[in-house]
């Protein structure tokens, strides 16, 4: 009498569920990455608007 152990799944759906995690992981960090670019492009816009804008002598209007 010949024993025979069951695969719990196959081996296709190991390398599916193991590539989805992969694309997840790696489009995650995509996401991540452009909202931290966006993010800080805004915070450059802001914090150097409010900064006062320096004129050299030479570029000072004469009144």
């Amino acid at each position: 009498m010949a024993v025979k152990t069951v695969l719990r799944r196959s081996f296709s759906e190991h390398v599916k569920d193991s590539t989805h995690k992969a694309l997840d992981v790696f489009w995650r960090s995509v996401r991540e990455r452009r909202l931290w670019d966006v993010n800080h492009r805004l915070h450059m816009k802001t914090t150097t608007s409010l900064l006062p804008s320096f004129q050299s002598e030479a570029q000072k209007p004469d009144h």
